[in-house]
């Protein structure tokens, strides 16, 4: 069953009790997780496979969210076809994104940029500087990404702990 970020009283009604009010208020929530709660919270009652799932954190940037869940749930996330992402897209208003918690980094970058082909993950290592991630993307798909690259790159930066750079080969 998901755990969600506020309580169930909140979920049904819509409305943030005292107590998730004040999650709110401390930063330990945001608005995007209570929105993204509330939308799953009334898409579980008719697609009863998103119990499967226990956790789903987002990450957001500029107009496009990141849904975080465990390894091998991205597809129950998505649904049959698409069809949940799409509902949870439609109502956030906003393109999203599913990527599983997992540490193979080509895998995350590759969920995040898809339609694109990610041709490979390199680590750098620049003098006088930490190591940082250089995702290499086919350049015939650079148009195809679903952001800006500078959005992308502060994603996967988030998503993988280290400095990231997009680059076309």
């Amino acid at each position: 069953m998901l755990e969600y970020p506020i309580c169930e009283i909140c979920l049904k009604t819509g409305i943030l009790c005292s107590g998730c009010e004040e999650k709110l208020a401390k930063g330990e929530i945001t608005r995007l997780e209570v929105e993204l709660a509330t939308i799953l919270y009334r898409l579980e009652k008719k697609h009863k496979t998103l119990s499967e799932i226990n956790r789903v954190k987002t990450l957001e940037e500029n107009d496009l969210v990141v849904l975080i869940t465990e390894e091998g749930k991205a597809g129950v996330l998505i649904g049959k076809g698409g069809k949940i992402a799409k509902i949870i897209s439609k109502k956030l208003k906003r393109k999203i994104r599913v990527v599983e918690d997992t540490k193979d980094y080509r895998r995350i970058a590759q969920d995040l940029l898809a339609p694109a082909r990610v041709i490979g993950v390199n680590i750098v290592y620049p003098p006088n500087e930490s190591s940082k991630f250089k995702v290499l993307v086919a350049k015939q798909d650079i148009t195809k990404l679903p952001a800006s690259i500078t959005t992308l790159e502060r994603l996967l930066a988030k998503l993988l702990g280290k400095e990231v750079v997009v680059a076309p080969i």
